[in-house]
């Protein structure tokens, strides 16, 4: 199952054609099309029927079906997802706690490591999914709180209401007097876009590197001495360490994509020596399929010929402004069964036909 939740991820996040692979498909388009550069046609028609081809290969090659083309062409999202992303370069962050916090100017570890008392227990992973840095409102000073007013001597938030308002930073940050830390609106779901780099695994490489990096992601911190004691190693800080449930399922989710590829070479080399054949698949997957399916594919699909015919399927014609798809050539042909009997001259003076045909 593990594999083919890799293989289903790198087909829908496949990267777009090399341009070398665009410019062949333009050249070939060209080296097949001699007979419409030369012929009669107006130079709108044989530029309309050049891009028309080079639109279907290029499309062809992309593996891009009509559903998703046709969100590119009214204008639509191409995907729908419940949460956002946040960019967030999570080197920088280990870098930080490994140098022991020694930086020179602003940084975006400011944010985190000055961030507002009352905000002292967030983890970097879930301070970063809630709350942003902003420019501090000018006509609404009331509302920005200073963090010794906003947190009382247990570390509360002072009244409830005050929970989404603007919070300062501790006054080292470099931006305390313009900027302030405000929560995300309840319904923005965020969740932060790894940056910079592959997260490390924990059965291979550095197991240290992997162990502070997750102490930095998932264990509150203000600097490097708050995640682990000055004789402890990286290794010994992770194991000593309670994780929250939640940040434990995210330990365990970040390994999923390893664990996946791991599956997939080791099915992949099952296949090459033979370990794995038809007859000792899972019960859930069919095997009796039709013999002549791949052949029925393949002829339905065609090849790249068939894309360079000399009246090719049209994704879209802007001359008329409509698709050629089913409906429309469903009504095309209504159209045209309407027109026959005006054409044969079978209706009289009125434009009424005959009864025969309105039976």
């Amino acid at each position: 199952m593990k594999s083919c939740v890799v293989y289903i991820a790198d087909y829908i996040t496949k990267t777009g054609l090399k341009t070398h692979v665009i410019f062949d498909s333009i050249k070939t388009i060209f080296e097949k099309s001699t007979e419409i550069i030369e012929g009669d046609l107006s130079d709108k028609e044989k530029s309309r029927r050049i891009i028309t081809r080079i639109i279907n290969l290029l499309s062809t090659k992309l593996e891009l079906g009509s559903p998703m083309i046709s969100l590119y062409l009214l204008q639509n999202p191409d995907h729908y997802a419940s949460h956002e992303f946040v960019p967030f370069y999570w080197k920088t962050f280990v870098v930080l706690v490994k140098r022991k916090g020694k930086l020179i100017g602003l940084s975006s570890t400011f944010d985190y490591t000055h961030r507002p008392l009352a905000h002292d227990q967030y983890t970097l992973y879930d301070w970063i999914s809630e709350y942003t840095r902003i420019r501090k409102p000018k006509n609404r000073s009331k509302d920005v709180q200073d963090d010794n007013e906003a947190v009382q001597d247990d570390g509360e938030i002072d009244n409830p209401k005050y929970e989404y308002k603007y919070l300062r930073f501790l006054k080292d940050h470099p931006l305390y007097e313009t900027h302030v830390s405000i929560h995300h609106s309840k319904n923005r779901h965020l969740v932060p876009n790894f940056l910079g780099g592959i997260l490390p695994r924990p059965d291979k490489e550095d197991r240290e590197f992997y162990c502070c990096t997750m102490l930095v992601l998932f264990c509150p911190w203000r600097s490097g001495k708050d995640l682990k004691q000055e004789n402890q190693s990286w290794h010994e800080a992770f194991e000593s360490y309670n994780f929250p449930s939640h940040c434990k399922s995210y330990i365990q989710n970040m390994n999923l994509r390893y664990e996946a590829l791991d599956a997939r070479d080791d099915f992949r080399a099952q296949m090459k020596s033979g370990d794995i054949s038809v007859s000792n698949l899972p019960p859930f997957i069919q095997t009796n399929l039709n013999d002549n399916l791949a052949a029925e594919l393949l002829q339905a699909a065609g090849n790249e010929d068939e894309f360079m015919e000399e009246e090719p399927v049209i994704l879209y014609d802007p001359d008329t402004g409509m698709k050629k798809g089913p409906f429309f050539e469903k009504r095309l042909r209504a159209m045209a069964s309407g027109k026959q009997p005006f054409a044969s001259g079978l209706c009289d003076s009125t434009g009424t036909p005959p009864k025969s045909l309105l039976a």
